[in-house]
């Protein structure tokens, strides 16, 4: 299944540049499967799929993607991670196919321009979006980025996105980091803002562990604290290091149960196929 994912990609990237492509190829295919168990929920099941092309040579030419989480920022935790309150359409289950146009205006800022086509499972539509990444040093320890995204979706409309990044990087046994992240995204009914408070612990054998401790507020229907709560993420490889295992307790304070607490327990088991 690597060599195919790889192939495709160096096919795709050969039949759209014209030009010989590189043996080494950075392609990926995820398949997974979770299931959430919730004292006061139903078991939520979820399979997983997801594909990412690496078209080195046409990304030099027409920048050329292919992707499902478009709302990236900055090796964010992937939204199974943070129990599924994440607060921006990217949670959704969704491909992205378009051509980005990139401006960087100086070293710290960053700007990009992408079109093209988007499918909500087999439902396709097209977007648009704007970007703009603004990262600067405020101390030896702390990075400050800031992201400005403005996104259109012919089936949802137009959304906007921005994002505080506090960032402090991998001490130097190379083990930890931290990070602040708030995060306000606006569509065109709600207004919804996530604090999180997040300390990452890298472990030996490529286990890893990371802590959160988060909250969303929303203006509809009336201004007011959707939920809170703590929760963590531990991965691990079950078979090498290409089929991993990911366990997720949470404990979540929602206003849709009264803010009474709600333990979740998120399991998921991917495969990743890339060289």
């Amino acid at each position: 299944m690597t060599v195919w994912v790889s192939e495709l990609g160096r096919w795709v990237d050969a039949r759209l540049s014209g030009e010989t492509v590189p043996e080494s190829n950075l392609s990926r295919l995820k398949l997974g499967y979770g299931v959430t168990l919730s004292r006061l929920d139903k078991p939520d099941w979820k399979p997983r799929i997801g594909l990412d092309l690496s078209l080195p040579v046409s990304e030099r030419r027409l920048k050329l993607f292919v992707t499902r989480q478009l709302n990236d920022t900055s090796r964010a935790p992937q939204p199974e991670q943070l129990g599924g309150h994440a607060s921006n359409s990217s949670t959704d289950d969704q491909t992205f196919v378009g051509i980005r146009s990139i401006e960087k205006r100086t070293a710290r800022i960053l700007r990009t321009l992408d079109f093209g086509a988007n499918f909500h499972g087999i439902t396709p539509g097209v977007f648009v979006r704007w970007r703009n990444r603004d990262r600067q040093p405020l101390t030896p320890s702390w990075q400050w980025t800031t992201h400005l995204q403005w996104l259109w979706e012919s089936d949802r409309g137009l959304s906007g996105r921005y994002a505080w990044l506090f960032d402090r990087g991998l001490d130097s046994r190379r083990l930890w980091r931290q990070r602040l992240q708030l995060d306000g995204y606006l569509d065109s009914q709600t207004l919804d803002f996530t604090a999180s408070e997040e300390l990452f612990v890298w472990l030996p054998a490529a286990h890893s562990l990371n802590g959160h401790l988060s909250a969303q507020w929303s203006n509809q229907p009336q201004p007011e604290l959707v939920w809170w709560g703590p929760g963590m993420n531990y991965s691990r490889p079950v078979l090498r290091r290409w089929l991993l295992l990911s366990i997720s307790p949470e404990i979540a304070f929602e206003r849709q149960h009264d803010y009474a607490a709600n333990a979740r327990l998120s399991l998921q088991l991917t495969a990743h196929f890339s060289q």
